[in-house]
């Protein structure tokens, strides 16, 4: 499998990156810009992550969910924070680890991860509408 590209090299956002190759690290009122956009109400921002959480219909779903989010994350070469708990319930937070913060990759990378589905627990998707 090929490695891949440099950091340096745009992947995720179109806003640039700073003077390390890095992408700017978001301030609080710009963080709450880049939620507004983001296209679904499925994730939540809260201390500088962005999460999404949901009860998938059963293990299998679960595990096809994080399939599905792998290659999605490898080709932005940005890395989300996975967890499956009591064996269908899926978290996923995003944050730029060497920034400590967000960043615009991050709400690029939500932003393409919403459009992954999922069948979710009928029981949750009557909870949570």
């Amino acid at each position: 499998m090929a490695e891949p590209p440099e950091k340096k090299e745009k992947v995720c956002h179109s806003c640039g990156l700073d003077d390390r190759g890095q992408s700017t690290l978001l301030d609080a009122d710009g963080a709450r810009a880049a939620f507004a956009a983001l296209p679904e109400n499925l994730w939540t921002l809260e201390d500088k992550r962005l999460t999404r959480k949901f009860t998938a219909k059963n293990f299998l779903q679960a595990v096809a969910f994080v399939n599905a989010v792998a290659p999605v994350a490898e080709a932005a070469r940005h890395h989300p924070d996975i967890h499956i708990t009591n064996y269908r319930d899926v978290e996923l937070v995003l944050f730029t680890h060497s920034q400590g913060g967000l960043t615009p990759d991050d709400f690029a990378l939500a932003s393409k991860l919403s459009r992954i589905g999922v069948a979710v627990s009928p029981k949750w998707a009557k909870e949570n509408p």
